[in-house]
């Protein structure tokens, strides 16, 4: 463990970021290596790391033109109280995808827009929902642009903003294997909002902002998502897509051991989007690994992670009885409790169970670390 928190990152050198995804693919998802050397950094396979990325700095410099603010005029920093050049807060610390209510209060009481009925609107309780919609779809350039701001007192504009957060990557390397430098699986997150392209903040960072050889602030942020110190305990890992990457870490400390190890795997399309497939076909030669893979459209019918688990019930529900463990990564909407509910249900047949039955029976399994996930 260290004293490095966000407050405090360490500054790690990006030592290397290779495209994982083939020509073909849907997706940009990078494998990406930082140098933790000289950190004191100790991390265990499911922790992860927290990134502090910046604002692009194009759009720093297009908000503050428009708003005529000179890039050193400095403000007080709303939490440590500490003279801030406005530039370096806007790029660093300021939320500036998704504004507050606040925000547009500040707007309408300085009078800095002739929109003023708009805002009105937008303001008043009764009309919270449209609010929040109009919130969430303007980044601060959208709404200086819509609303027609020419100037705001830097002040005020940085009292006005949400602070960034921190993005947290869960770690996709074993320590015992790389001692000094800790891997990250980062998909590139790109969508069109209202005709324009938006990025995701952490993963435009790592993907495509910074070069080899930068530095990027970074601090551990420890989980409970930890392989079964037993090396012997059974273990079932599901992650479809980037929920592989602790899973990864898992396996290159338990292939010393000779465990037991199943893991449940699915994508786009194998020949495009099949991550870490090297390492997972050689555990899988070697005896190490049992592999089930779903990629979803490389047939008519699509076929998720659920669907092996439903065509391999009766081996899965036998590991259980076993004493295995079962850890699932990723999307918490869709994935997440799609297999919980295809769990519950192989429970419920496979061992004869009620609903009751089956509810206490994966209860006691959560209770006893035996069930652990790390969604999203």
């Amino acid at each position: 463990m260290t004293d490095y928190n966000k407050n405090n990152p360490f500054y790690s050198k990006l030592l290397k970021r290779e495209l994982v995804t083939k020509k073909g693919s849907n997706k940009k998802t990078y494998h990406i290596e930082l140098d933790i050397s000289h950190s004191n950094i100790e991390y265990t396979p499911g922790d992860a790391i927290g990134i502090l990325p910046r604002n692009c700095q194009k759009e720093v410099d297009q908000i503050l033109d428009l708003l005529q603010i000179d890039k050193d005029s400095t403000a007080l920093h709303p939490k440590t109280l500490s003279k801030v050049s406005i530039e370096s807060y806007l790029l660093h610390n300021a939320n500036i995808t998704k504004l507050t209510g606040a925000f547009l209060e500040m707007v309408l009481e300085k009078g800095l827009s002739t929109k003023h009925q708009e805002l009105q609107y937008l303001l008043l309780d009764e009309n919270k929902q449209d609010r929040q919609h109009a919130l969430q779809e303007r980044s601060l350039l959208d709404w200086i642009l819509y609303l027609e701001i020419k100037a705001i007192e830097p002040q005020d504009l940085v009292s006005h903003l949400r602070a960034m957060l921190p993005r947290l990557y869960s770690i996709a390397s074993s320590q015992q294997i790389s001692q000094n430098t800790v891997d990250l699986l980062v998909a590139m997150v790109e969508y069109e909002k209202n005709g324009k392209l938006h990025y995701g903040l952490g993963s435009h960072f790592l993907c495509l902002d910074i070069l080899e050889g930068d530095r990027v602030p970074i601090y551990l942020h420890p989980s409970k998502f930890h392989p079964p110190s037993d090396h012997g305990t059974p273990l079932i890992m599901i992650g479809p897509g980037t929920g592989v990457a602790p899973f990864r870490g898992f396996l290159q400390e338990r292939a010393q051991h000779n465990s037991k190890n199943w893991l449940f795997f699915g994508e786009q399309t194998r020949a495009h989007d099949y991550y870490y497939e090297d390492f997972l076909t050689d555990l899988e030669s070697k005896g190490q690994l049992k592999l089930s893979l779903a990629f979803s459209r490389d047939q008519k019918e699509k076929v998720y992670v659920q669907d092996l688990m439903n065509k391999h019930a009766k081996e899965l529900y036998d590991w259980i009885q076993n004493g295995a463990s079962i850890y699932v990564c990723g999307d918490a909407k869709q994935m997440a409790k799609g297999v919980n509910e295809t769990l519950h249900a192989i429970i419920e047949k496979e061992g004869l169970m009620t609903k009751e039955e089956t509810k206490s029976f994966t209860k006691e399994m959560k209770i006893s670390n035996r069930y652990l996930l790390d969604v999203y």
